[in-house]
């Protein structure tokens, strides 16, 4: 075989092999260093308020992913009487390398969810999802769009078809919008609308966003950016809210914010069945 021969028939070859070995290179570096970060914030404050926990961890997704896989997961948050704390027997979180723009997050096992009630007594829910996973996409302002789908779950209190919450930034970059919506929420206890709603969906925004731009990046407590957001005058639209316990339709629709003592305050209207209804509106301080 001549050289030229040789040349044109292991010139690709081995081209194909550095390339390889490249971009493997690449990925095992990307990889060690996300593996550290995470041990590094195992523990401790994955933003101001917010602590991260983990028994193990797995680092996958070669060659363009970076996933990693959770054992005994836990997200605590800073409360007014204590963390609240959510655990997921598994996580799980994906992304590209090189690029936080998007990522992916799955959930399974039992899921807990503890806090502490105003008499000061520890609550926990435990549920069962069938499917929980949620994906967030930042831009250099942070947070651009946060959505969070729930089907199947099961627990002794209650069973739920689906729900759902979805966030993003508006548009116009003064209002975050917001859609929550649930299904055949079933609960064991009855409610003096029923046992079970049927369909719940309330949609509206969230303004101003300039007090909210640190808890966005992930650089602010949420306490502060809710000082921050109530002294703008901040307000919570409700401009379409339905819901249906049993018989029972409701629609719920107007603006919420917080006095000077924290407590939910706006004008708030309720009506079941076309007969109108007080503004279920706390009397307690929200933080």
């Amino acid at each position: 075989m001549r050289y030229s021969s040789r040349f044109f028939l292991y010139a690709p070859i081995s081209l194909l092999a550095v390339i390889v070995l490249a971009a493997s290179l690449h990925w095992w570096l990307a990889a060690r260093a996300f593996s550290k970060r995470l041990d590094d914030l195992n523990g401790h404050l994955l933003m101001p308020g917010v602590t991260l926990h983990f028994s193990a961890k797995q680092i996958a997704g070669f060659p363009f992913r970076l996933d990693a896989v959770f054992e005994n997961f836990a997200i605590a948050v800073d409360a007014p009487r204590g963390p609240l704390t959510w655990t997921s027997e598994k996580f799980a979180l994906h992304g590209l390398i090189g690029s936080n723009a998007r990522e992916i997050f799955e959930a399974a096992g039992r899921q807990t969810i503890s806090w502490t009630d105003q008499d000061g007594r520890p609550q926990t829910v435990a549920f069962l999802p069938a499917i929980l996973h949620a994906s967030a996409v930042n831009d250099a302002r942070g947070l651009v769009r946060f959505d969070l789908a729930l089907n199947g779950a099961g627990a002794a209190a209650f069973t739920l078809e689906q729900m759902q919450f979805h966030l993003r930034r508006n548009p116009t970059g003064k209002a975050l919008d917001y859609v929550v919506s649930a299904d055949n929420l079933h609960l064991a206890r009855a409610t003096g609308f029923g046992d079970t709603l049927k369909n719940l969906y309330l949609a509206g925004d969230i303004a101003p966003i300039a007090p909210l731009a640190g808890l966005l990046r992930g650089a602010a407590r949420w306490q502060d950016a809710a000082d921050s957001w109530r002294a703008a005058h901040g307000v919570v639209q409700v401009t379409s809210g339905t819901l249906r316990w049993n018989k029972i339709d409701m629609i719920v629709k107007g603006a919420l914010s917080l006095d000077d003592g924290k407590k939910p305050a706006g004008d708030l209207s309720v009506s079941a069945n076309g007969i109108a209804l007080p503004a279920p509106l706390g009397k307690s301080a929200l933080y």
